[in-house]
């Protein structure tokens, strides 16, 4: 299942970029929303290092409550919850749906899922026009962080290493470790270029917006390999 999974996921990792820098541009467009979110993105990574990771040391439990936010997106129960200061943590869920699948996007959820900002997005269409500019520095803050805590978890976490789980107790290895590095890294990469994407398309344009994207997906991805394929054909012609 994963080989067919990372297939699939690495044939859309192309129409995902395009469609993700579109997004962008239609930012750049608005210099009020991309000058907020840019302001907030700063600040977000100011935060992380100055206050979140040195000073609280909450790194490890912002990594577990991304087990736990996709467990509960996923309508799994989440049985333990358990995470310390020291880089131990674990999170225990049952039940839900989605098979090996669901599994995996719960076990790299830290690493590409980002929940605040994704409901941050997902409330901005009905917020006040006028507050905007304020409320597009908080969803860049809290994309700042999340990139902050998504570049701390691969560099702590990419590695074969094995270590006593802090739930069980038993001998295991990383979130990306137990699924191996081709594996993660197109799942990672993946479902960054949706979230950011749909994150991205959703503050341009809205509602309409999300659906914009799809089509741009679909769209180019068909125009990207329709163009590969004619031109293999016009070699071998």
């Amino acid at each position: 299942m994963r080989t067919t999974v990372g297939v699939v996921f690495a044939l859309f990792l192309p129409g995902l970029a395009i469609s993700l820098f579109l997004g962008g541009a239609k930012i750049a467009e608005r210099q009020e929303v991309w000058r907020s979110l840019a302001i907030g993105i700063g600040a977000g990574i100011l935060v992380w290092t100055t206050v979140l990771n040195r000073r609280l040391r909450i790194g490890n439990l912002i990594h577990e409550w991304g087990h736990a936010a996709a467990s509960l997106l996923l309508l799994r129960r989440v049985k333990r919850f358990t995470s310390d200061a020291d880089g131990g943590g674990a999170v225990v869920h049952e039940g839900g749906a989605g098979g090996e699948v669901a599994d995996d996007f719960i076990g790299l959820a830290p690493y590409c899922f980002p929940p605040i900002t994704l409901l941050l997005a997902l409330l901005r269409p009905g917020i006040v026009e006028e507050w905007h500019v304020w409320y597009d520095g908080i969803v860049g803050l809290s994309l700042g962080v999340h990139a902050s805590t998504v570049y701390r978890d691969i560099r702590n976490n990419w590695h074969s290493r094995r270590f006593r789980s802090a739930g069980s107790g038993e001998l295991t290895h990383s979130d990306i470790g137990r699924r191996g590095y081709l594996f993660s890294g197109i799942f990672i990469g993946t479902m960054n270029l949706i979230f950011l994407g749909f994150i991205t398309w959703l503050v341009a344009d809205g509602y309409a917006g999300v659906v914009e994207w799809g089509t741009t997906l679909v769209g180019r991805s068909v125009w990207l390999y329709r163009g590969i394929i004619e031109g293999i054909i016009s070699l071998v012609n």
